[in-house]
């Protein structure tokens, strides 16, 4: 499969206006304009952006944890944006080497590109990380709420909110809720979009795929920056993905993995022995024994952790210029380091999933607070969805007093006459990702009746 990076890279905008009156950057004449590229301005427009701000205080495995040290949502997405960044660098320099980089991108451009689509990668979660995302399919998938979702008109949506995906909020706010509401959002250029967009179908389009990247009411989008890139579709199944997005998911592969640990270490459920003893094949044994006279095992993770990213970037970057011509775009991939053949990397990444998964996930303490998670957005649902029934019921004249307060509490999101069912449920759903864990349980404990002075 010969890849056509001309369009692939196209440095054009979502949603460009029109206009002759339009302002000259989202026109993006240039690739490079006023000492940045356009590339680097969609990673200035994602960090200034309120929804990326609100991952500061949103969970990325442990919630509402009092541990400093612990990772944010913000602090992992950073962090994946820079190890994306050099994977997005050396990926470059292998298609410059190949002659096959467009002029005049540079392998930096390519490093830009992967480090802003990194940065935006969990953008959409909503409060509380994956235990999030699972508590508002329990809601919906439970038979006590389906008479919410009967009166739907199509099974693609139904199947949003019984399948509800941070990944394909995270489509959804980037490019139509931020900054410029249903004309672009962030308005990021196509490649970054493509490179973020990590499962470009829609959920009726999964098939045996676990996740999805796209909802119903953004399919013109999605089919609008498929088309720009020259995205394949695939017949009831989406579309191939962007080459791109196996360096993003490298990088967060290699991040959560090593830090997940880093973080169980700090939280005293894994022991540093341990740790040190899972990437002593990785670092070896001379850079272990200097860490060893480190005055505190928060120095020795931060000695170790520099060689550690060292090597599974170098190795990440080696693997996708050896696949590049054969990665297959049109299925869910197991992931560039998962395919691995260097034993140190396949061990290290088989052992830290088996350690995350029956260890760190299943901790105690995180465990009785993701249970609560459940009643905590289960409550909040249960408010705003009532409401947004409701509302549709009688067409938003002649409802009570309590659900037109609820629709305040929406604020922006706040349901219109000019509505449907789907789109106040999508509202509902903008309103609830974008909290964090702080205000959703602040919120829920009041809606519920638990009123405390302030």
């Amino acid at each position: 499969m010969k890849l056509r990076w001309q369009r692939l890279l196209v440095p054009e905008r979502l949603c460009v206006p029109q206009s002759a009156s339009a302002h000259r950057d989202e026109l993006a004449p240039d690739i490079y304009e006023s000492g940045r590229s356009q590339f680097q301005k969609d990673y200035d427009r994602i960090v200034f952006s309120p929804a990326f701000r609100r991952l500061a205080r949103k969970t990325q495995v442990h919630p509402l944890s009092s541990n400093d040290h612990v990772h944010t949502r913000l602090i992992h997405s950073l962090e994946v944006a820079s190890v994306g960044r050099s994977l997005g660098v050396q990926a470059g320099a292998h298609l410059r080497a190949h002659d096959v980089l467009p002029k005049p991108l540079t392998p930096e451009d390519v490093g830009v590109i992967v480090q802003s689509a990194c940065l935006a990668h969990d953008i959409g979660n909503p409060p509380f990380g994956h235990t999030g995302e699972d508590a508002v399919r329990d809601w919906f998938c439970d038979p006590n709420h389906w008479h919410y979702l009967d009166p739907l008109p199509e099974l693609a949506q139904v199947a949003d909110f019984q399948n509800f995906e941070g990944n394909a909020q995270g489509f959804r706010l980037v490019a139509r809720l931020e900054k410029h509401l249903d004309a672009g959002g962030l308005r990021l250029t196509l490649p970054t979009l493509g490179a973020m967009l990590k499962y470009p179908w829609l959920s009726c389009e999964r098939g045996g795929r676990a996740k999805f990247g796209c909802f119903y009411s953004e399919r013109q989008l999605l089919d609008t920056v498929a088309d720009r890139l020259g995205l394949l579709p695939i017949p009831n199944a989406g579309y191939q993905r962007h080459p791109l997005v196996y360096l993003v998911e490298a990088a967060d592969d290699i991040c959560y993995r090593i830090l997940d640990l880093e973080d169980a270490v700090e939280l005293n459920i894994l022991p540093y022995t341990r740790y040190a003893n899972m990437v002593a094949p990785l670092v070896g044994r001379e850079r272990l024994n200097e860490a060893a006279y480190a005055r505190s095992v928060k120095d020795r993770l931060a000695l170790l952790r520099g060689p550690l990213f060292e090597r599974l970037v170098e190795h990440g970057a080696t693997l996708f210029a050896e696949q590049l011509e054969t990665l297959t775009l049109d299925s869910d991939h197991p992931g560039l380091l998962s395919i691995s053949t260097e034993s140190d990397v396949a061990e290290f990444m088989s052992a830290a999933k088996v350690v995350a998964e029956t260890e760190i996930f299943k901790n105690r303490p995180k465990t009785e607070i993701e249970v609560g998670v459940y009643a905590t957005m289960g409550g909040l649902l249960s408010v705003f969805m009532s409401a947004a029934y409701a509302w549709h019921a009688q067409d938003g004249n002649g409802v009570g007093r309590r659900v037109l307060c609820i629709n305040d509490l929406l604020g922006s999101q706040a349901f219109t006459p000019s509505d449907d069912l789907y789109a106040s449920y999508l509202k509902v759903m903008d309103f609830l990702s974008g909290m964090t864990d702080f205000h959703a349980s602040r919120l829920a404990q009041r809606l519920s009746g638990m009123l405390s002075l302030r």
